[in-house]
């Protein structure tokens, strides 16, 4: 992680939580990700691949 320019405690306080935030976000989006594979293996009749779309 990179140094925190925000000053005090409630600069430590907001770090923390935006860092959260963005955990969050990548998680959410590797979520959409597998949804989005799925839905188009789904469209063009795709059934033994849709393991390797979403874990591989």
């Amino acid at each position: 992680m990179d140094r925190n320019r925000l000053k005090g405690e409630e600069g430590d306080k907001l770090n923390a939580m935006l860092s959260a935030a963005g955990m969050n976000f990548a998680k959410l989006l590797k979520w959409l990700a597998v949804i989005l594979r799925l839905f188009i293996a789904s469209i063009f009749g795709c059934q033994r691949e849709i393991v390797f779309l979403c874990f591989g």
